[in-house]
């Protein structure tokens, strides 16, 4: 999926509600949730600028400032030396981080977060 497919996606969605399409209807057609359409609808409803601004996905589980703390964390020798053999797995990682920070992650999901920080498992 390339970077503007999501918005193509949206505008279509937006497009299609704004001809009286139903929200179920508008779900199936862009291959969305039906959770996705009413949040849509609802942007539609408060105008272009909130459709514009708000914030999109779902928010992050670790700040900025506990993403650094993690990554640190994964630099640190001592936190290596948790695991055998110094090895660390996407599974590995998810115990740290809910050791660490009471988030649970998923494995796409730490596996996403290691890309942001620039790491692998």
């Amino acid at each position: 999926m390339t970077p503007t497919e999501p918005e193509q996606r949206r505008r279509e969605g937006m497009r299609l509600l704004a001809d009286g399409h139903s929200q179920t209807d508008v779900a199936r057609i862009c291959g969305v949730t039906r959770q996705t359409a009413n949040t849509w609808s609802h942007r539609m409803a408060e105008g272009e600028a909130a459709w514009r601004d708000g914030a999109r996905g779902r928010p992050a589980a670790l700040s900025a400032a506990d993403r650094e703390r993690l990554s640190n964390l994964l630099r640190d020798d001592a936190a290596a030396d948790a695991f055998p053999r110094g090895r660390r797995t996407l599974a590995r990682t998810i115990r740290l981080i809910e050791r660490e920070f009471g988030v649970r992650y998923s494995i796409s999901g730490v596996w996403h977060l290691l890309r942001v920080l620039g790491r692998s498992a």
